[in-house]
Order: C-alpha cells, then sequence, then structure tokens
C-alpha cells in the first residue's frame, strides 16, 4: 500500500483544487506523523505573524531554521541589514559602521517543511500549499494499492 498526501484549496477564487503533495509513504505511521507536522505547520503559517513563528516554533520537528550570515549598518537610525557570504565580509571591516551576525531566513522559516522518510530519516520539503492558496480546505492521507492500477 502507498500512502499519498491529497490536499484541496481555493486557489485565487476558483474553488477545491485538489492536488498531490510531492511525497509519498509506504510505512502509515510515518504518513501519520507527517501529516500531523504539516497540520501544525500550516496552523502556525495562517495564523501568526512572521516573528511569532520564527520565534516560537524552533523547537518543533517540523520547523526548518536556515541561518544566513549578516552584516547589521549601525549608524541608520532604523536598524538595516544585508545577507552576505563569507567572501564579501572584508567590504564590511569598519567596526564603527558594521556588525556581523547571524538572521533566521523567515521565508524558509515559513515556506518549507522538515519532514520523515519511511527510514525516519528527515528531509525537507517546499509547501506549495502555503503563500499560493487562498485558503488549504483540507489535507488527507489516500491510500492507493499499486497492484490495481493499469498504465498504458
Amino acid at each position: 500500500m502507498i500512502y499519498k498526501f491529497k490536499y484541496t484549496m481555493n486557489w485565487h477564487g476558483q474553488n477545491y483544487q485538489e492536488r498531490y503533495a510531492e511525497v509519498s509513504h509506504k510505512n502509515e505511521d510515518v504518513a501519520k506523523e507527517n501529516l500531523v507536522r504539516i497540520a501544525e505547520h500550516y496552523a502556525q503559517y495562517k495564523g501568526q505573524s512572521d516573528e511569532h513563528i520564527l520565534n516560537s516554533n524552533q523547537d518543533k520537528p517540523w520547523f526548518v531554521k536556515e541561518e544566513k550570515l549578516c552584516v547589521f549598518f549601525l549608524n541608520d537610525s532604523v536598524k538595516k541589514y544585508q545577507i552576505i557570504d563569507e567572501s564579501q565580509k572584508k567590504d564590511f571591516m569598519d567596526e564603527s559602521k558594521y556588525e556581523f551576525g547571524t538572521f533566521i531566513d523567515n521565508i524558509t522559516a515559513l515556506f518549507y517543511i522538515r519532514l520523515l522518510t519511511d527510514d525516519r530519516e528527515e528531509f525537507v520539503m517546499r509547501c506549495p500549499w502555503c503563500n499560493t492558496a487562498d485558503k488549504l480546505n483540507s489535507f488527507e492521507i489516500e491510500k492507493i494499492n499499486p497492484e490495481l492500477k493499469v498504465t498504458f
């Protein structure tokens, strides 16, 4: 038996578009655990501010935390920063104007989720139902029996 994730959503005013997530399982228990992770992630995504999601969910098993190197501009009245890579550090060496730090990427935290494979290894997947759907209506596990399938 194969377990696939089917979801329905309102898509830009069209009702109940059915789609399948790009993940499937042979292990029913893992499929159920991933369904719980997806539900928790989506509830936070739809119901909370970006800041709340970043600050309140880092201990969740589904949370994807990607830290990026950044430089903070100290002389601006509004705290500004720029994400940089290691090779750009030399351009910001004046300690009176710049400070280095890390930044948790909110795009990754909002639109990606950590799920499990059948062997319980973690992997990261983009959530296509976030940011594109007006509203996710349902998410369910669908059992598929490949022995009953005919292909041409």
